[in-house]
């Protein structure tokens, strides 16, 4: 069986959920297929080629799958995991508390994750901060989770900072958010560099994964910028990828990201998105 065709079965949507035991105690916002699919990866598809980051991993649910797979199928991939790790908001701290998530002082959560990480201590680096501010020299990168784009210009330096070290034919890009209406540059910006990926797997209602297919010039990564893009060529992009995709995804999920950017072009801010979403609905 290709690597493809293999990857057509979903095979992660049999596997028993208690492959991941070690990993529940973790809290995540990840639904289980994702779960099971992090894990699969992990223990199935990668060939310790490179690296795994995981960009955006909330308290380390998503780093405990992909670490309790790594573990299970005897690879020494090591997974860099980041985040602010910081929980400001009082409600969402009580209910990590009442799940189980070790005590933290303030909003500084990265100790308590520390904790619940340490049985792959060995293998896992937490980077707290600002990913913007953040580069990576650490070598070819085998799976991207990309779950940190909640600004055009977020996804903008992930682009520029982490594609450049993926693994054409091998390399595999997970984008979290990218059927969500509240951050279209996701799929505007992937639309722009389709020439060098391939969509590869529909997880769940808005997560899609790539295959790197082909070294990226650093001139089409520049290109390839959001943030700074007028509308047009932004809308443009986006009406490509909606042709493109529709026969994999459906019209519809793409329609909407496109209604979204056009009702909104000028914004590129999850949270001041889904603001003039609501303030238009009220």
């Amino acid at each position: 069986m290709t690597q493809q065709a293999l990857l057509d079965t979903a095979p992660w949507q049999g596997l028993d959920p208690t492959v991941l035991a070690s990993a529940d105690p973790v809290p995540t916002m990840l639904n289980q297929e994702e779960r099971q699919m992090y894990y699969w990866l992990a223990r199935d598809y990668l060939q310790d080629a490179g690296t795994i980051v995981d960009l955006g991993s909330y308290v380390g649910g998503s780093t405990a799958c992909l670490a309790a797979g790594c573990e299970a199928g005897g690879k020494s991939s090591a997974i860099h995991s980041y985040d602010r790790f910081e929980i400001h908001n009082a409600e969402r701290k009580a209910r990590l508390l009442s799940l189980g998530v070790p005590d933290f002082l303030d909003a500084d959560i990265l100790p308590a994750i520390q904790t619940m990480l340490s049985p792959w201590k060995s293998r896992i680096h937490l980077y707290p901060g600002d990913i913007r501010k953040m580069g990576w020299s650490r070598g070819p990168i085998e799976l991207l989770i990309i779950d940190a784009a909640k600004h055009a210009n977020t996804g903008d330096h992930i682009a520029s900072t982490y594609f450049p070290h993926l693994i054409p034919g091998r390399s595999l890009v997970v984008h979290q958010d990218f059927l969500n209406i509240r951050q279209p540059w996701i799929a505007a910006q992937m639309s722009l560099l389709s020439a060098y990926f391939e969509p590869v797997i529909l997880c769940g209602q808005d997560c899609m994964v790539f295959r790197n297919i082909a070294k990226i010039p650093d001139n089409v990564i520049a290109h390839a910028q959001i943030a700074p893009m007028k509308t047009a060529p932004y809308l443009k992009a986006l009406r490509k990828i909606t042709e493109t995709l529709a026969p994999m995804v459906g019209q519809r999920p793409l329609r909407r990201i496109l209604k979204s950017a056009k009702a909104h072009p000028n914004i590129r801010s999850a949270h001041q998105l889904a603001r003039a979403m609501k303030q238009k609905n009220s």
